[in-house]
């Protein structure tokens, strides 16, 4: 079978078994200054290497979380995406974008309407999970402070660390 499409199923396959839209796109390092490494793993406990970032970029690279468990998250590489990783939970996060400084809600659950909490700024959020429209997210500002810990609607999400998004 030809290499190219065989990458082809098998991302078809990853992206199928995760479900459609059921991936997170954000970015690496969002907790490390970029010239601190990040842990790379072959599968969960499995290290494989360290994944440097050169301090003249503006951010980590940008990555798709596509499955968690034990602790880790599953990765694959938006340029390659059939090249998949693993990352401790803490390795991967996302920008809540709050350009207009709307209330934006922080929920217990997934599934309630409890709100903990609203945002009215912009922050980091640190991915601990995730399903069709929500995030979970250790919630910090700028300084690395906890804000909060909960759910979020992933239309605030922005997986550029280098951009804004739509």
């Amino acid at each position: 079978m030809n290499h190219k499409v065989f990458k082809f199923i098998l991302f078809f396959l990853i992206y199928v078994n995760n479900g459609f839209g059921q991936s997170l796109p954000c970015f690496t390092h969002p907790l490390k200054h970029l010239s601190e490494p990040i842990s790379i793993y072959k599968s969960p406990f499995v290290y494989q290497k360290e994944l440097y970032m050169d301090d003249s970029e503006e951010g980590g690279y940008e990555v798709c979380a596509i499955r968690r468990t034990s602790g880790f998250i599953q990765c694959c590489d938006n340029i390659n995406p059939t090249d998949t990783f693993w990352v401790q939970i803490g390795d991967v996060g996302v920008i809540i974008q709050n350009y207009n400084h709307d209330t934006i809600p922080i929920y217990d659950s997934s599934t309630s309407q409890t709100v903990i909490c609203a945002l009215v700024d912009s922050y980091l959020g640190i991915v601990y999970n995730w399903n069709d429209s929500m995030a979970l997210l250790k919630v910090l500002d700028w300084d690395w402070n906890p804000i909060a810990m909960g759910w979020l609607h992933r239309k605030y999400l922005c997986s550029s660390p280098r951009t804004t998004c739509p």
